[in-house]
């Protein structure tokens, strides 16, 4: 346009051919020079645009902006400009107004940009369905005006929401046609957010090789568009993939090559995210100090450069590593502060992953109310953000709580959730467990035969998939049920199965607890010095491994092994024993069982003051347990020893 009026200027002032020639070589000179910097103050106004819009850009890789930042348009500037002060406050309800105002104003490839604008809002605002009509009305309309620059960018953004939310074979189609047409128009910044997606969809479908393929070409591209900053973040995403895949020392290798980049670059945020990157791998190396260390050089970068996301993240690792040393309440603390920082940016995985964690610190200390608040509310946010896998542990974790507050028929409704998941996925160590869990609630509400089933498969499929931890835990639960249905013999073979199982990781504690099963079962075959033999052993591995309340349920089993073999005094021994381990634990209804063995035991041998002192306590707990059925029991045994008449009088 340029070029074309200054060239009809000079033809009007008559000049003859040879200077006519020259002038237009001098306008076309000026007019190369001024489309160059023309472009580069559009490029300026791009860049000032992306990093004004860095939340939009981090949620879906990339922010397409076609001519927008300099529209000709003033209105049409204005409108594009209110949207992104609005987007600048996450305020992505009214920005996705503006731009919707917009569009009525905008050419066809601007309309293409406002509406993947609008659908990143979308996506910000967990509504992923609203988001992928926003770029499927993008895709028709770039399509329609023939900009294929929009069409690379729109196809991108549904690839991107189609693995996110599951859709295999639309994510991969949509991601390579972005990616072949980016690589056709020499779109950079699009071809290399499109290998990320691809390397990020492989990464899920753990296909490493292909992802490391993908990451590889991504630092490739951005270092050959001068992005070395992007590069970085590449490295570190190639070091996360080979850390999936197991090769700690090739992923460590990847986070120093971008932790290299990084400091030739004076990239602070990048050198801290890297240094957390090496830490997480001392950590999972078991080489805890040096992740310590290394974290902690982190964490001091984070406090210099004040940004708050990375600081959210590294303090989630923090957490993780304290954990890891055992140090619970300093992991607590970390995880609190890593839940409100992730709140204040609006990280709703890190929310999830935070909430998570601390619902697991719960449920290890007996705090089961709490845990259930705590994976209900990472359930609801891995919901709405359509992230199925973790969603498939949330509500395991919804499941356990509900199991230790002995609501079992709520606990199988979400784990049956939680296995339909996992058989989605085709994650058979998630299955595993679920249905180890499952198995666990289905004997709580008295599902004996069903429990059964499902724990016969969880073993099978323990066997398959090599989770010998599973395979443990299914067996002494199948023994568990074996036990309630009177199979003693097979609860006797069960149970000692899970015993070799558990021998091989030297968890005391879990041992113990299969003695427990062997002894009562051998107990019931009057296999009685057996059962002594095993009940004894078990008493020593809950002795060494402060498993109380497993010691005085074997103290209990002892006292029955006892009266049997005719030895009343020692098993009245065995249960003062086992009572003052309950009353140390502060559970009332294993307190009030022990008095009622206790009452009727004294009374067996015409102790009946001490049994009525017991038996009155039993009473009086059984009432307090709103226990009516036991505290009937427990009452008629109290009335019935000679010269009764006192106690706790039931309503």
């Amino acid at each position: 346009m340029i070029a074309l009026v200054v060239t009809g200027l000079l033809a009007a002032a008559g000049a003859g051919v040879a200077g006519w020639l020259l002038g237009r070589r001098a306008v076309e000179s000026r007019t190369a020079k001024l489309e160059r910097r023309l472009a580069l103050l559009e490029d300026a106004a791009g860049r000032k645009y992306r990093d004004r819009l860095a939340t939009m850009r981090r949620r879906l890789g990339f922010v397409y902006l076609d001519g927008l930042p300099a529209a000709a348009d003033s209105e049409l500037a204005d409108m594009f400009e209110a949207g992104a002060r609005y987007a600048t406050q996450a305020e992505w309800d009214k920005a996705g107004e503006r731009w919707t105002k917009a569009m009525a104003k905008a050419s066809p490839s601007e309309a293409v940009a406002l509406r993947v604008l609008c659908g990143i809002c979308r996506l910000l605002l967990s509504q992923p369905s609203e988001a992928q009509a926003q770029f499927e009305a993008a895709l028709a309309v770039s399509r329609e005006a023939g900009d294929r620059t929009g069409t690379a960018a729109t196809l991108l953004a549904l690839g991107s929401v189609a693995a996110e939310q599951g859709a295999s074979r639309d994510a991969a189609h949509w991601l390579e046609e972005s990616l072949h047409l980016s690589r056709r128009l020499s779109l950079k910044e699009l071809e290399a957010a499109a290998l990320v997606r691809l390397a990020g969809f492989a990464d899920a479908e753990e296909q490493y090789e292909r992802a490391l393929g993908f990451h590889r070409q991504a630092v490739a591209v951005l270092q050959a568009a001068g992005d070395r900053a992007a590069a970085v973040r590449q490295y570190g995403a190639a070091g996360e993939t080979l850390f999936r895949k197991g090769e700690l020392e090739k992923a460590r290798a990847a986070h120093e090559d971008g932790l290299l980049l990084a400091r030739q670059l004076h990239d602070r945020l990048g050198e801290a995210e890297r240094l957390t990157a090496i830490g997480v791998i001392h950590r999972a190396e078991g080489d805890a100090q040096r992740a310590l260390d290394v974290l902690e050089r982190a964490f001091h970068i984070h406090e210099e450069i004040h940004q708050t996301a990375p600081m959210a993240r590294l303090l989630h690792e923090l957490a993780l590593l304290h954990e890891q040393l055992g140090e619970w309440d300093v992991a607590h603390e970390y995880h609190e502060r890593s839940l409100e920082l992730s709140r204040e940016v609006g990280d709703r995985n890190l929310q999830a992953r935070s909430l998570e964690q601390m619902a697991e610190h719960c449920l290890s200390h007996a705090a089961p109310q709490q845990a259930l608040a705590q994976f209900e509310e990472a359930a609801r946010i891995d919901r709405e953000d359509a992230r199925k896998r973790d969603l498939c542990h949330d509500l395991t974790g919804v499941g356990r709580s509900l199991l230790q507050l002995d609501r079992g028929p709520e606990a199988a409704k979400f784990l049956a959730d939680a296995l339909a998941l996992s058989l989605e996925l085709a994650d058979q160590k998630a299955e595993a467990w679920v249905s180890l869990y499952l198995g666990r609630a289905q004997r709580g509400a008295g599902l004996q035969a069903d429990a059964l089933r499902i724990l016969e498969r969880t073993q099978a499929l323990a066997r398959k998939i090599g989770e010998e931890r599973v395979l443990a835990a299914a067996l002494a639960e199948a023994a568990l049920v074996q036990v309630g249905l009177g199979d003693w013999s097979g609860a006797t073979e069960t149970a000692l199965a899970a015993l070799d199982q558990h021998r091989k990781f030297d968890d005391k504690r879990e041992q113990a607890h299969d003695l427990v099963q062997i002894g009562a079962a051998l107990r019931h075959q009057s296999r009685l010095d057996e059962a002594k033999s095993r009940i004894e052993d078990g008493i020593r591995l809950a002795h060494s491994s402060e498993a109380r309340e497993i010691e005085a349920r074997l103290l209990s089993e002892m006292a029955a092994v006892n009266l049997a073999l005719g030895n009343p005094d020692l098993a009245r021994q065995n249960l003062e024993r086992s009572l003052a381990l309950r009353e140390g634990e502060g559970d009332l209804r294993a307190q009030a069982e022990c008095l009622m063995e206790l009452g009727r035991l004294l009374a067996g041998a015409g102790e009946y003051e001490a049994a009525r002192a017991r038996l009155d306590r039993a009473v009086r707990l059984y009432v307090k347990l709103d226990d009516r059925e036991r505290a009937a029991d427990a009452t008629r045994a109290l009335v019935g020893l000679p010269g009764a008449g006192g106690g706790v009088q039931l309503v």
